[in-house]
């Protein structure tokens, strides 16, 4: 009986190791994390600005690309400023460190006074524009990935005004959000179209419309540090101060600003 009653309590504990085993080798939080990745944009003085992308990637060092999405998306930039972002895809990555996104752009295409032209798209773009950005990846984590890209900036008018044409030449911000944060506003005097711009030396890094009917504004997705912030309106009303500072995961609150 005694014999019996051992060889049943070695045969459980065998069988819990067996399970402990299994539950650890098994658990994917502990060597994968994930990867989101989205998009916003400054303003731009046209009605749209349509990119449609057919890949979005990241590479390792030395590695291959990871496909995070090859859903064919069009995306109208333009509904995409003052903070709004859209999602472009996600995937469970293998933790460590990368350093590169890849954009695949197949076509583009601009609105001005409701008629749409094509934009032509240089071939580097077509077979991916690479992007450096590194970045580390924990285990059980995600890494939100925010991509600015700059319409106002990345679409070139090569033609003439009686005969327009254009060419896609993009220019784009990466950042973590989860390391950026945020500067914000209220202009009191909004009636004559206000543009906010945040400026690191004599890069402007972000750009926003002010909103003509409440006065708001918010110039999102900054890195951590110190900023000048810049409002003018088409009469060449202006605001302006230095060293406002960004702080990680918040917005810094700029409250009423009168334009003068």
């Amino acid at each position: 009986m005694r014999r019996k009653q051992v060889n049943i309590l070695i045969l459980a504990i065998t069988m819990s190791l067996l399970i402990i085993g299994c539950d650890s080798s098994s658990d994917p939080a502990e060597t994968t994390g994930t990867l989101t990745v989205s998009i916003t944009d400054a303003p731009a003085s046209f009605e749209a600005v349509n990119i449609r992308f057919s890949e979005i990637s990241v590479i390792a060092s030395g590695g291959e690309p990871i496909v995070v999405s090859d859903s064919v998306q069009t995306i109208n930039l333009i509904e995409w400023s003052n903070g709004l972002s859209t999602p472009l895809g996600n995937i469970e990555l293998e933790a460590g460190t990368y350093n590169q996104i890849r954009l695949i752009i197949d076509t583009a295409s601009v609105i001005i006074d409701g008629v749409e032209s094509s934009v032509k798209v240089p071939s580097g773009a077509k077979t991916g524009l690479k992007l450096t950005h590194q970045f580390t990846l924990e285990a059980g984590s995600t890494y939100d990935l925010m991509i600015d890209f700059d319409a106002s900036r990345s679409i070139i008018h090569t033609g003439t005004p009686a005969n327009p044409s254009y060419l896609l030449k993009p220019t784009i911000r990466l950042v973590s959000v989860a390391t950026s944060g945020s500067i914000s506003g209220t202009v009191t005097n909004p009636d004559n179209n206000p543009v906010a711009l945040a400026l690191s030396g004599v890069d402007t890094v972000s750009t926003v419309f002010v909103d003509t009917i409440s006065g708001e504004f918010q110039l999102a997705f900054l890195e951590a540090g110190l900023y000048d912030v810049v409002v003018e309106d088409t009469t060449g009303a202006r605001f302006d101060t230095t060293g406002v500072e960004v702080v990680q995961g918040a917005d810094t609150d700029l409250g009423s600003i009168d334009l003068n």
